[in-house]
């Protein structure tokens, strides 16, 4: 069990905003980066197994840049490094359990397309193509020629969320589309969160605009969305204007907080119909 300490009392540093932090342990996301708040040091825990009796953490955030949201990329007061089963700060047992939810609720499969030229800052507004369309095999001028779907790898790890690999990320946009099938209509809740700007889309219909560059975090965009019966689409724009840390996450809860992978008749993959 490692619990990752970070914080700051002093008012005035945190006046500017701070860092988010994000961690990786052995090459498995565990964390999403968190805000900081003035007087207050945060306690996030994560369960991590160890084989071959060492650990290698990475620490990292894209929250700040050009518009100074945050000062400084991560930082780190402490870590506190246990077997399972010793006992937790109440702080961190409450973040466990916490991140054990979105964990379970997360989309793990996707499909990826892109780079698309956003020089101009305009992604949030414009229509690049696949923001109203379905189809996969759909070819879409890019900023350096065809764009197609791609499959991504499967993401691994109790924070799983998605990189953009794309060689070009200087001013850009991208989209990841991922399909879930529902025995039934019903009403269920997207979480998501993105490094810098973003739209996210269910079905078609816009429902969540994120135009806060403040890093990947773990309660950023929580909406309620409605799911038909059969096959439905999840899709998110983001777009990136600075830094080689351009990610995403999302997942899917019930109404009533749980995650809607737990209910039957709910099958989320990055299969086509």
């Amino acid at each position: 069990m490692v619990t990752v300490i970070t914080g700051e009392f002093n008012a005035y540093f945190h006046a500017l905003k701070t860092s988010t932090t994000a961690v990786d342990i052995n090459g498995k996301p565990v964390l999403y980066g968190d805000r900081d708040y003035a007087g207050y040091y945060q306690n996030r825990a994560c369960k991590v197994k160890v084989d071959d009796g060492k650990m290698v953490l990475r620490f990292w955030g894209n929250g700040d840049g050009p518009f100074y949201f945050n000062n400084c990329e991560w930082m780190i007061n402490g870590l506190l490094i246990q077997q399972v089963g010793d006992e937790l700060t109440p702080a961190a047992e409450r973040y466990l359990a916490d991140a054990q939810l979105r964990s379970k609720a997360a989309i793990r499969n996707w499909y990826v397309l892109g780079p698309f030229d956003d020089d101009d800052c305009t992604g949030l507004e414009r229509d690049f193509g696949p923001e109203y369309s379905t189809d996969l095999k759909a070819v879409y001028h890019g900023k350096n020629g065809e764009v197609k779907w791609h499959k991504a790898d499967e993401l691994k790890g109790d924070a799983p969320y998605l990189s953009f690999e794309f060689e070009d990320k200087d001013e850009v946009a991208g989209f990841a589309m991922a399909r879930v099938y529902s025995n039934k209509s019903q009403e269920a809740v997207l979480t998501a969160s993105t490094t810098q700007l973003a739209v996210g889309y269910v079905n078609g219909k816009e429902v969540f605009r994120d135009e806060t560059m403040a890093g990947l975090l773990p309660h950023e965009e929580r909406v309620p969305v409605e799911l038909k019966k059969g096959w439905n689409t999840i899709l998110i724009k983001s777009m990136n204007h600075f830094g080689d840390e351009w990610a995403l996450w999302a997942g899917l809860e019930t109404l009533d907080g749980k995650s809607l992978k737990d209910t039957a008749g709910v099958v989320i993959s990055a299969s086509s119909e």
